[in-house]
């Protein structure tokens, strides 16, 4: 179960890292700062390989969690990178991902109950 927090955790990290490197830009300014841009799709490859190395059980615990969109996006990222579009990562990241984080969150705090009444 370490193992599973310390995955949720570096999930949780680097979306919020995506949310402070968000915050304070326009879309204009994250479209014209190519450094951010990469910092950002690096950090969604990481929640998305966080997101695959979780067990079924954890998967099918936190079936609210979009694993499957994350892992998805981090093929594209790594595989396909020339297909990628910077507005709908954009827009991604300002209208879902805050229930994104929050749907991570859920699972996190509902696995440390679990430990808890071990």
């Amino acid at each position: 179960m370490d193992k599973v927090l310390s995955t949720l955790t570096q999930i949780i990290d680097a979306g919020n890292k995506i949310l402070l490197y968000t915050q304070d830009i326009s879309e204009e300014e994250f479209a014209e700062d190519e450094i951010k841009q990469y910092a950002i799709q690096r950090l969604f490859e990481i929640m998305g390989e966080g997101c695959s190395r979780l067990p079924t059980e954890i998967l099918e615990d936190c079936a609210e969690m979009p694993c499957k969109g994350l892992k998805d996006l981090r093929n594209i990222l790594i595989h396909r990178y020339d297909l990628v579009d910077l507005l709908i990562l954009w827009n991604t990241i300002k209208t879902e991902f805050p229930a994104i984080m929050l749907s991570v969150q859920n699972c996190m705090d509902r696995q440390k109950t679990k430990i808890s009444s071990l």
